[in-house]
C-alpha cells in the first residue's frame, strides 16, 4: 500500500503501520453494534436506572447520527459537528460529554478504536452558580399556599407539609425524600 502517513518519523510510521496490519482480518465493529455491547455493559454493572436511561439516550443519538459506520471511522471533527448540533445549556453539555467520552472509553477497552476520539472535544466553560436556600419571606408564601393544598384525601395537606420541611431542613434533593423510607429515618433526625 502507497500512502502519505504525513509523519517524518519512521519509528511513528511503523508504529501506524503495525496497527493497520494488526486490524486486518478482525471486522470494524458498527456504532449501533458498539452502543448496544455497551449498553449491555452498563445493565451487567447494575448502573442506575437513570444513568443507564442517560446512555441510552445518547446512544439512541450515536446511532442515528453514525448509524452503521465502523466505530474507528468517528474522528473528534466528527464529534465536534456533534456536539455542535446540541441545543442546551453548558453544564449538561459537559456531562453529555463526559457520558461520550465514557462510550468511546469502552471502545478503546475492547480494541475497537487505537484511542478515545471524544477525549479531544473540548468541555464548555460555565460558572455554576450556588443553590440558595429560600428566604423567610419565600417560605411563608410556600407554607400559605400548603393550607389552601386541597386536603383530599384526607391527610393529603400534612403529607405536603412534611415533604416539605424535610426538603427544608434536611438538604436532600426532591428525588432522595420522595424515595425517603421510614426506617431511614430515626429519632427525628
Amino acid at each position: 500500500m502507497r500512502k502519505s502517513l504525513g509523519i517524518r518519523s519512521w519509528e511513528a510510521g511503523q508504529k501506524i503501520v503495525r496497527e493497520w496490519e494488526a486490524r486486518i482480518g478482525s471486522e470494524p465493529v458498527a456504532v449501533k453494534d458498539a452502543v448496544a455491547r455497551f449498553l449491555t455493559d452498563c445493565a451487567d454493572r447494575n448502573l442506575g436506572w437513570e444513568t443507564v436511561r442517560k446512555y441510552r439516550l445518547l446512544g439512541n443519538e450515536l446511532t442515528e447520527r453514525f448509524g452503521g459506520r465502523p466505530v474507528d471511522s468517528i474522528s473528534v471533527d466528527d464529534l465536534a459537528e456533534y456536539r455542535s448540533s446540541w441545543n442546551m445549556g453548558p453544564h449538561t453539555a459537559h456531562k453529555k460529554i463526559e457520558r461520550m467520552r465514557a462510550f468511546f472509553s469502552f471502545c478503546v477497552g475492547r480494541g475497537w478504536l487505537s484511542e478515545n476520539p471524544a477525549a479531544a472535544v473540548k468541555i464548555p466553560k460555565y460558572h455554576k452558580k450556588p443553590t440558595l436556600p429560600f428566604t423567610d419571606a419565600e417560605m411563608r408564601r410556600v407554607m400559605n399556599a400548603v393550607v389552601r393544598y386541597p386536603d383530599k384525601p384526607q391527610g393529603r395537606r400534612l403529607q405536603v407539609r412534611t415533604f416539605i420541611n424535610v426538603l427544608r431542613y434536611s438538604g436532600l434533593r426532591i428525588g432522595d425524600v420522595v424515595t425517603l423510607s421510614r426506617d431511614r429515618v430515626s429519632d427525628g433526625a
